[in-house]
């Protein structure tokens, strides 16, 4: 699959929630009467304020995004808004989760195709970038604002790099029963591996070079290789 293929996820469909794949719900909904089922209104509706929160606070900071601006790009009342959603921190949890989610599904996805170890590492690693490289406003929003949503955002964010450093113990485990000498390692090792490419990934998302993240690949094997003590395998 091309490195372009890879990165032109369609995470904003992803948000509406569970869907049966043969619905097509609709960008904009016909004015007045029409034939829409109330569900595929209300989830048309909730995929497009997922959306809209994701791209005001990319632009404005959240703390300085308003429920106003997220009714407003979304085209929507603020009634219906909060027919959706308590608040504005509600709103933009609900959009981390599903975009997090999508995220995460094409990573562990990627680094369990490839047999060879190095080469599910990298297809992993190189998805992981990808995304964020494709989706600008997505990465800023969960990357970086994310630190100004408040402690449940905080915690739902560390439930996800708590999934990916599971990714890398599950591959480590896979290392070692095929190769002798690497040690077995305590979990804080994977949560650190984590946070290494976190922090590398942030620095160029914060420097607006989020689109250049795919450069970064090479650095991003040697960090995660040392941290796990398989820098010998990884340059085989």
């Amino acid at each position: 699959m091309k490195r372009q293929a890879r990165a032109e996820l369609a995470l904003a469909p992803a948000m509406a929630g569970a869907v049966a794949e043969p619905l097509r719900l609709p960008r904009t909904l016909p004015r007045g009467h029409h034939r829409l089922a109330r569900d595929v209104v209300l989830l048309s509706q909730r995929s497009r304020l997922l959306e809209a929160v994701v791209a005001a606070v990319a632009e404005k900071g959240y703390a300085g995004t308003t429920v106003a601006d997220v009714t407003a790009r979304a085209g929507v009342s603020r009634a219906t808004f909060y027919e959706q959603f308590a608040d504005k921190e509600d709103c933009f949890l609900a959009a981390y989760e599903a975009g997090a989610r999508v995220h995460w599904e094409h990573v562990s996805g990627a680094g369990r195709a490839p047999r060879d170890a190095t080469q599910r590492l990298r297809a992993a690693l190189q998805v992981y970038l990808d995304v964020l490289a494709g989706e600008p406003a997505y990465a800023r929003t969960f990357i970086l604002e994310i630190f100004a949503a408040g402690p449940r955002a905080l915690e739902t964010r560390l439930q996800m790099h708590r999934l990916y450093a599971g990714l890398l113990r599950e591959w480590h485990e896979d290392v070692r029963a095929q190769h002798r000498g690497i040690r077995e390692l305590p979990d804080e090792m994977f949560v650190a591996a984590v946070g290494a490419v976190t922090e590398l990934v942030a620095d160029y998302v914060r420097r607006d070079a989020t689109q250049r993240l795919p450069e970064i690949l090479p650095v991003l094997l040697e960090v995660v290789a040392s941290l796990l003590g398989v820098q010998a395998l990884m340059r085989e």
